[in-house]
């Protein structure tokens, strides 16, 4: 207690395996056209046309190398001490469930928004990817378990405790 470090010590294989995954499905991405539309999450593709799969899909594909990076990162710096803690089915689980939790949101407001007359119809076309809902539930399950660590940005330079994740990420 009271040392610091950048990043966990040790990596966990569930976190291993999900990082090994998203990289996997980036260079399909690259490589593969037509995986981007047959995957990314479009509201109007989900609730009109039954694409049940995209709230899963969407998670995995991401919009460029920097998104990947980032993503990935902080699976590895937060996802690694929770997976330790829970146990590799547990984090997995949990992982899973705010991506896809994510996805079926962000495909539902849309609708909502739309039904409001609050934005226009177009908006139910347009794709999403990449794996910040289920980033963003790693982050709030850290910051919940251990509220009085301090993160250290590096850019900017500036400490805090790991509670205040929560109102800075909302």
């Amino acid at each position: 207690y009271g040392s610091s470090g950048f990043g966990p010590a040790f990596t966990p294989p569930i976190v291993q395996r999900l990082l090994i995954a998203n990289i996997a499905v980036f260079l399909a991405q690259v490589l593969l056209p037509g995986v981007d539309a047959l995957g990314a999450l479009k509201p109007n593709e989900l609730w009109r046309d039954g694409y049940l799969w995209q709230p899963f899909t969407y998670m995995w594909l991401h919009g460029g190398l920097g998104h990947l990076l980032m993503n990935m990162f902080v699976l590895w710096m937060f996802g690694s001490q929770l997976a330790l803690a829970w146990g590799p089915r547990r984090f997995l689980r949990y992982y899973l469930i705010c991506g896809v939790g994510a996805g079926v949101i962000i495909a539902t407001v849309p609708f909502l928004l739309v039904g409001l007359h609050l934005a226009p119809a177009g908006i139910l076309l347009i794709p999403t990817v990449g794996a910040w809902g289920a980033i963003y539930g790693v982050l709030l399950a850290y910051s919940l378990t251990w509220p009085d660590r301090t993160i250290m940005l590096i850019f900017p330079p500036v400490a805090f405790r790991a509670i205040w994740m929560i109102p800075v990420m909302f």
